[in-house]
């Protein structure tokens, strides 16, 4: 069997956390956790059920997370970390 890169997260930048945290939640069923100042005030995202060691349970699905734009930093756009497994 061959290489296959998939998508194993994602991070998006966001302006609001709160505003961005309940769209998502809204629209997609999302949860997601603030993981404060001493992170950089990061959220984690969670789209889908996870087990015991925070691993996605459906085949394909990912988790990812939000960080707060900076203005001083150059253009912020969503990304997508992809492996090779």
């Amino acid at each position: 069997m061959e290489n296959v890169n998939s998508v194993v997260h994602f991070e998006m930048p966001y302006d609001d956390g709160k505003r961005m945290s309940e769209f998502y939640k809204k629209t997609f069923g999302w949860k997601t956790k603030d993981l404060g100042r001493a992170m950089s005030n990061y959220i984690q995202a969670t789209t889908t059920e996870v087990n015991k060691k925070g691993n996605p349970v459906r085949v394909g699905a990912i988790n990812g997370g939000f960080y707060p734009k900076k203005p001083h930093w150059p253009e912020q756009h969503p990304s997508v970390v992809n492996c090779c497994h």
